[in-house]
């Protein structure tokens, strides 16, 4: 083994060994786990609404990995989320829209994240007709439904006691505010001037959180959109410095990513200052992927392989925007864990699995795990 790689896989192990350490230190730590976001987080709120678009993800092969069935995750298997809350000794979050099926244990933790979701509301993007929203179930209404359950998982005289007793995940919440508007053809400087107002949204939604009690709150940054299989079939050109030659990915996207992170960023660090008995940690999302764009074999992942989605079918990243995943028709490669990509827009279980790691081992989590 040539001592550069030997260096790498030793890292990489280390970093393993030092998840399984924070897991089982912050095992037991929280009573409760309650995650706020859009299609990265939810586990089954849209497919409840009934709503018609990502209607694919109430069908197999969704959930084939780990489920053996559909659940409303979009990818194969678990998300983020669900690691998090396997890390913490939790269950698995039932969605808040499963609450009339029976009886559920929402004291340990709900999920009201709903695919297709924004940080802002509805009317903002019918203000800059901007249309086609999945959901009209913004961050807001996410809160509302927060709102309403709090009195039943606690008394009155108890629950800023609970609530500093629980972890918050704050998203990923925000990438389909710039989402649909990107593939509506907007520009980088259109989008670019709400950013700040998608930030500002967020950090109002952790101000509440505080003030009701919580004290541990994971705000996640976006994903590096340039390297997402939807971006690149929509964006594809022929013109090679749009692309970063080590990955593949659209450079001018993956800026505008770090633009928001950056924003982002920022405005924790405001946050911090003004409660500092908060613990406000921002998740890199962004940088624990890059890792495996960057080098996607250490991660398991064949270069021709790593930028094309799983299920899908046709052109160069088998990615069809009319022919999604889970319509007929369209296959799913016979082993996920080998793809970054599950269905053009969501990550594989193994890719979830991988950051999830990164961030649990600190590394990729500010302030880390203590």
């Amino acid at each position: 083994m040539k001592p550069s790689l030997f260096l790498v896989f030793s890292l990489y192990l280390g970093l393993l060994f030092l998840s399984k350490a924070a897991a089982s230190d912050e095992r037991g730590r929280y009573v409760a786990l309650f995650s706020f976001g859009d299609s990265l987080a939810d586990t089954g709120n849209l497919v409840r609404l009934g709503s018609s678009q990502f209607s694919t993800i109430a069908n197999l092969p969704y959930g084939e990995t780990f489920f053996q069935k559909p659940t409303g995750r979009c990818s194969d298997g678990r998300l983020i989320v669900d690691f998090f809350a396997e890390a913490l000794g939790l269950p698995l979050l039932p969605p808040y829209l499963s609450k009339e099926e029976g009886e559920q244990d929402f004291k340990k933790g709900v999920n009201f994240a709903v695919a297709g979701a924004t940080a802002l509301k509805q009317s903002f993007f019918y203000s800059k007709n901007i249309t086609g929203l999945a959901t009209n179930n913004s961050f807001g209404v996410q809160l509302q439904w927060f709102r309403d359950l709090l009195p039943s998982l606690c008394e009155p005289s108890d629950c800023k006691e609970y609530m500093k007793k629980s972890m918050f995940l704050v998203g990923e919440i925000g990438g389909n505010d710039y989402n649909y508007a990107f593939f509506q053809g907007r520009s980088i400087d259109a989008v670019k001037s709400y950013v700040d107002d998608v930030v500002n949204y967020i950090m109002d939604a952790v101000t509440e959180l505080i003030l009701k009690g919580a004290e541990t709150l994971v705000v996640p940054g976006n994903l590096p959109i340039g390297c997402s299989t939807s971006y690149l079939t929509a964006f594809q050109t022929s013109d090679k410095q749009q692309y970063d030659p080590q990955t593949g990915c659209l450079t001018h996207l993956n800026d505008f990513a770090c633009h928001h992170n950056s924003k982002l960023q920022d405005a924790i660090k405001v946050m911090r200052e003004r409660f500092p008995h908060a613990r406000i940690m921002y998740a890199d999302y962004y940088n624990s992927a890059m890792r495996f764009f960057k080098n996607p074999e250490l991660f398991g992942f064949p270069k021709e392989t790593y930028l094309s989605a799983c299920c899908g079918v046709g052109g160069q990243y088998n990615y069809n925007f009319v022919k999604t995943c889970g319509t007929s028709g369209v296959t799913v490669c016979k082993d996920p864990s080998m793809y970054v990509n599950w269905d053009g827009i969501h990550l594989t279980e193994t890719a979830y699995k991988s950051i999830a790691t990164a961030l649990l081992s600190g590394s990729y989590m500010d302030p880390i795990w203590s």
